[in-house]
This record gives structure tokens, C-alpha cells and sequence, in this order.
């Protein structure tokens, strides 16, 4: 009996909507930050340790960490950037997002 309850809790559980932007829309704000940042932009948390010639590249982008934002209906993300600076050697960034619901979609703020 113990582990029909348990199934049930755990189809149950996976059945929730989900809450939140979805992943690819924080990829893609991180992404975005970036972009800016190698264009010359500044972007906090985002710089580049040595000058040189190359355009810096993305190697990656994680999320690391949410965060409900409370009595709102907001959430932080902290996203990981992995690039090459602009002497190709490999940094990292980690820079927070935060994202509020404005209608059906989710906004980067």
C-alpha cells in the first residue's frame, strides 16, 4: 500500500506545472548579456580579464541556482557563462537574472 501511495505521489509531483521561465528562455537571456558584453557593452558581472584582439567567445551557459522571489511573481536565476576572453583563454562569469511574468511571457528585468 506504502509504495502505491508513493507512485502516486511521485506521478502527482511530475504532473505540476511548472512554475517559472522555462530554462531556454534563462539560456537565452544569459546569452544575450554576453553578447552585449563582447560587443563592448557594460554588463555587470561580465568582464574580461586581458586585452587583445579576439572577440571573446561563449563556450557555455548554466544555470546554477532559482529563487522564488518572495510575495511576487519573480524569479532569480544565477546563470554560469563560460567563455574564451579576448586572448582565447577560458573565464568565468557568473551573473544573476531575474525574470517577472508580464502576461503570458517571461520578461528579464
Amino acid at each position: 500500500m506504502r509504495s502505491v501511495l508513493f507512485l502516486v505521489a511521485i506521478a502527482l509531483a511530475g504532473c505540476r506545472s511548472q512554475s517559472g521561465p522555462p530554462a531556454e528562455t534563462v539560456r537565452k537571456a544569459g546569452e544575450a548579456l554576453f553578447e552585449r558584453a563582447a560587443k563592448g557593452e557594460s554588463v555587470p558581472g561580465i568582464q574580461f580579464t586581458a586585452q587583445g584582439t579576439a572577440i571573446p567567445k561563449l563556450i557555455s551557459t548554466e544555470i546554477r541556482a532559482r529563487r522564488r522571489v518572495p510575495s511576487t511573481d519573480a524569479y532569480e536565476y544565477d546563470v554560469r557563462l563560460t567563455y574564451l576572453n579576448r586572448i582565447q583563454q577560458m573565464e568565468w562569469a557568473s551573473i544573476p537574472i531575474r525574470f517577472e511574468r508580464r502576461g503570458d511571457r517571461w520578461e528579464p528585468l
